[in-house]
């Protein structure tokens, strides 16, 4: 292993229930709703939480990952827009692991475009062992 990636679409509501989300965006790779219990079961989840996850190897490029979840995205533009209205957070998380330290990625203008285009910021999530 080198570098690993995934990127994962993320979206928040302290209004909205996990059904909500599954009803507008389909199947998550996780979620839950705000009320579930957590920490087993001495804590209440504060807000409700969907997400999908890149699909393919880990070991393909940043690249690959973030064009497979931004076309997700652009198919579900409207969906988007309705959810910000609703009171949602929605972002793009970046999860990094190198086992050597080394590594990085390109974030091409045309990829920053559609980024801008559907108002996702990415947040970083990066492991560099070495």
């Amino acid at each position: 292993m080198a570098l690993e990636v995934k990127t994962t679409l993320r979206v928040y509501s302290e209004t909205l229930l996990i059904d909500d989300f599954k009803e507008i965006l389909g199947e998550p790779s996780r979620g839950f709703s705000r009320g579930d219990p957590w920490s087993k079961g001495k804590r209440f989840r504060k807000h409700s939480y969907w997400s999908l996850s890149s699909s393919i190897e880990r070991t393909c490029s940043f690249d690959n990952h973030l064009s497979e979840i931004l076309d997700f995205a652009e198919s579900k533009k409207e969906e988007i827009i309705d959810l910000r209205s609703k009171g949602c957070d929605i972002d793009i998380s970046v999860f990094f692991d190198s086992d050597n330290g080394q590594g990085g990625a390109i974030l091409s203008s045309s990829t920053m475009k559609r980024l801008s285009d559907l108002e996702l910021s990415l947040v970083f999530d990066v492991y560099a062992d070495g």
